[in-house]
């Protein structure tokens, strides 16, 4: 009967010790993905769409901690022919913008392409979707942005 009992008290402290060990490492993943990289995102959704010659702009502003922001505009064609560009400029005073990069598209379904700027980084950025022909377009940006742990 004593031996029963010291094997069962056994077993219940390897279980304390299994579920201690478990939660130790449940503990350090939640807190390294605590200090992951944030992300943002932001789709067009609804009645925005670009309809023959037409432009849509689409602005972010950086916080101070960004180190480094990824912009993927996605340009679906809803119908017509699709023709046209993204073009992205950037301001130190979020006014006055200054163009840094272009991206044409073409008449396929879906145009998308990523832009990539590190630091220094401006703190305004504008993203114009400009539309050209008889077309009919539904623009998207995503965007991830870096931030310093």
């Amino acid at each position: 009967m004593g031996f029963l009992f010291i094997r069962e008290i056994n077993y219940i402290c390897f279980k304390i010790i299994k579920m201690k060990k478990l939660l130790i490492v449940l503990v350090v993943l939640f807190s390294v993905s605590a200090s992951a990289q944030t992300t943002q995102s932001v789709t067009f959704i609804g009645s925005d769409t670009l309809t023959n010659a037409d432009t849509i702009v689409k602005n972010i502003t950086l916080s101070t901690t960004a180190n480094g922001i990824i912009l993927q505009p996605v340009v679906t064609r809803v119908s017509g022919t699709a023709a046209g560009r993204v073009v992205l400029l950037q301001s130190i005073d979020g006014t006055n913008f200054i163009r840094t990069d272009s991206i044409a598209f073409t008449n396929v379904v879906t145009n998308t392409a990523f832009i990539t700027k590190s630091q220094p980084l401006a703190p305004y950025y504008q993203l114009q979707f400009i539309s050209s022909g008889t077309t009919v377009l539904w623009p998207q940006l995503w965007y991830f942005v870096r931030k310093e742990k």
